[in-house]
């Protein structure tokens, strides 16, 4: 249910290609710096490379705009300024996206509600980490992220797993909060938080929810800005399958957590 960009037929091409230049070299075929031979191979993966990645990108706005008029969503390529708003005060989304309005992208609304679909469905917008990599192409990590609003006031607070290990949490105004209630798995999930008593948020329906995650090995972050919540996994676009299981599944721990009916 993990989206990914990657083709692996594609890494068969640059496997060849790169093979093709290193035995020309092996056999000195031609009589030239092997810097010469291997440039153009170089620049041809790069090349295929470019155009697999703006392929992709084009498949995956067709996906979204099928998935949007299935789901009774409304689809966004690039959302701006307002549109953004729902997202802003959340702390840990900086630490997973780059600068700019550039980063945020594919916004999932959910259109007025029909007669017989009345149930609130999250907004999903999708956002990107760009790595420069000077010896070939930047690296790009997208996380998807699910934003629910709720009614009441919730407090501020941030649940990490533990899957990626960094010092992220560190950087957050937050500090570690220790919780040892209802058999909540403090071995898999850390929680952030300016108050202690936050811990009496935590129901015993959500810390039940998250140890089925935990034997199921899927792990979730979730933070509140104190107003509303947002739920992601690390790292992760999903496919159409995938995003129906984590709306579902977020939703599911949105009401335990906010105990709404």
């Amino acid at each position: 249910m993990k989206y990914s960009n990657f083709n692996y037929k594609y890494f068969i091409i640059y496997a060849f290609i790169c093979g093709i230049a290193m035995l020309l070299i092996l056999f000195e075929i031609f009589e030239a710096d092997d810097r010469i031979i291997l440039f153009p191979a170089v620049m041809t993966c790069s090349a295929i490379h470019f155009f697999q990645q703006k392929r992709s990108k084009q498949e995956r706005v067709v996906n979204l705009e099928e998935y949007s008029r299935n789901e009774n969503y409304d689809f966004i390529k690039e959302p701006s300024g307002k549109q953004l708003d729902d997202f802003k005060g959340f702390e840990s989304l900086p630490f997973i996206m780059s600068k700019g309005e550039d980063a945020f992208m594919n916004l999932l609304v959910q259109k007025p509600s029909r007669g017989f679909d009345n149930i609130e469905k999250p907004k999903i917008l999708t956002v990107k980490e760009t790595i420069s990599n000077l010896s070939g192409p930047d690296l790009h990590k997208y996380t998807q992220i699910f934003h629910f609003k709720s009614r009441k006031d919730i407090p501020p607070f941030y649940l990490a797993d533990k899957t990626f290990l960094n010092r992220m949490e560190e950087k957050l105004s937050y500090k570690k909060i220790y919780i040892e209630k209802d058999n909540f798995p403090r071995n898999e999930y850390s929680l952030y938080g300016h108050d202690k008593n936050i811990v009496e948020f935590f129901t015993s329906d959500f810390i039940a929810l998250l140890n089925q995650g935990v034997e199921k090995k899927k792990g979730v972050r979730v933070e509140s800005n104190g107003k509303d919540i947002i739920f992601y996994v690390l790292y992760q676009r999903h496919t159409d399958e995938g995003m129906k299981f984590y709306t579902n599944l977020f939703h599911i721990l949105f009401k335990a957590l906010v105990k709404t009916s």
